[in-house]
């Protein structure tokens, strides 16, 4: 059985997730996602708890990004929870994205959903569905 999307996973995925976890959880309180502080700050003006919206959802993704570093760990040494946890962390990737849209769609009164949104749950989605698959037919691996 081949192991080169494990390795994709354990050596690039999971450390660059991490990185862009850690920049869209800055950027999110920075004001980034508004184009740029003044943006943010009549964002934050016009809608009250936005900010602390964008507080949380950094404060999550700095916490996945930790967590995206252990769940590394866990999968290099086959751990028996390694799969698990990595599909885990995909959800909790999906529902923080999917809850944070809902918050800032009821704050704001707003309900668009731009294309690249969607399609990046999409495209999660259907991640943790073939890494279910994959790790299905890897169990017998992870006994560590």
């Amino acid at each position: 059985m081949t192991l080169k999307w494990y390795k994709f996973i354990i050596y690039f995925q999971l450390f660059a997730g991490a990185l862009v976890s850690l920049a869209v959880g800055f950027g999110s309180i920075m004001g980034w996602k508004y184009g740029g502080e003044q943006q943010a700050a009549r964002m934050y003006a016009e809608f009250s708890g936005l900010r602390m919206v964008d507080i949380i959802v950094c404060f999550l993704y700095v916490a996945l990004a930790v967590m995206s570093v252990a769940v590394r760990q866990r999968l290099a040494a086959f751990r028996q929870n390694g799969p698990w946890l990595y599909l885990t962390l995909l959800g909790e990737y999906l529902l923080l994205g999917v809850i944070a849209w809902v918050l800032e769609a009821m704050i704001t009164g707003s309900l668009r959903l731009e294309a690249g949104t969607l399609a990046g749950w999409i495209v999660q989605f259907v991640l943790i569905c073939l890494n279910m698959i994959y790790f299905g037919k890897r169990k017998q691996m992870f006994t560590e």
